[in-house]
């Protein structure tokens, strides 16, 4: 079942900054009415575009809701060298100072969720809540079905529409509209990939979790086929007072699947008290 949620989804801001000798494409999802919440920065997964956040973004109706394309991937230009987390995270801070805002609750998805880990570390002023979805964790990452996560990266083309509906397909592991999702998405550089994997190589978010104190809300799927629920579990257990939530019956890509129900979940953590999920360490 794919949820919708019930307005328009158009990235009704676009906006840019120049970092790394190009141009990186950031997008702003407006709250219906002001609510006065803490907006929401969603780092997304490896290879993916922030159109394919669309619906999830939309969900979060009451809050801003800003994410932005990774040097060479979607329409942000490539970086002129290599980046790493430290770095990567440096250009997330200026996002958040780009768009206007003292304080975000950050949101990472896959292998955004081992870089926002790394900004909530080293940005801690400007992160409220952190919340990891299906998150990766760098070299130390438990990995998939290699075959699935080898297929994204291999021979994509825009014209191969009915190839990435395959693709998506198998990452959901449930019935969802590959059609709308396989539109969306920018075919992303060489480059850009090389770039995203190299700021994982040698480097591990793992060290850096065991020391966050601020909540932390950690999702992850149950069958997801591309980061084990196994990853899940080990931040969980690296990470102080964190909460684990696992999702049945879905597979990697779930909040574009489900965005409406993965929303409302995650919503309930984010309107809970500042300190819900923090134990400070001494």
């Amino acid at each position: 079942m794919f949820d919708q949620p019930d307005r328009d989804l158009t990235l009704p801001q676009r906006q840019s900054l120049f970092h790394w000798g190009g141009r990186v494409e950031i997008g702003i999802w407006r709250a219906q009415e002001p609510s006065g919440k803490t907006p929401v920065l969603f780092l997304n997964g490896f290879g993916f575009n922030m159109e394919l956040a669309g619906e999830f973004a939309a969900a979060f109706k009451d809050r801003d809701f800003v994410s932005f394309d990774a040097p060479g991937i979607g329409r942000s230009d490539p970086s002129i060298l290599p980046y790493t987390a430290f770095t990567f995270a440096q250009l997330a801070s200026r996002v958040i100072d780009e768009v206007g805002y003292d304080e975000v609750d950050v949101i990472g998805y896959s292998w955004g969720g081992a870089m926002a880990t790394q900004l909530a570390l080293q940005h801690s002023k400007q992160i409220r809540k952190l919340i990891l979805i299906g998150a990766a964790t760098g070299a130390t990452t438990i990995p998939g079905d290699w075959h699935l996560i080898s297929d994204w990266l291999v021979g994509l083309a825009p014209s191969q529409t009915k190839t990435m509906e395959a693709k998506l397909q198998s990452m959901a592991k449930t019935a969802t509209r590959s059609t709308t999702l396989a539109s969306r998405v920018v075919v992303p550089s060489a480059w850009g990939l090389q770039c995203q994997i190299m700021a994982c190589s040698g480097w591990s978010s793992l060290p850096g979790a065991s020391m966050l104190t601020l909540p932390v809300h950690i999702m992850a799927s149950a069958g997801d086929p591309m980061v084990p629920l196994s990853n899940a579990q080990m931040l969980h257990a690296t990470i102080p007072g964190s909460k684990l939530h696992v999702i049945q019956r879905a597979g990697h890509i779930f909040p574009f699947t489900r965005p409406v129900k993965t929303a409302g979940q995650l919503s309930a953590f984010l309107d809970g008290p500042a300190s819900e999920a923090a134990r400070k360490i001494a």
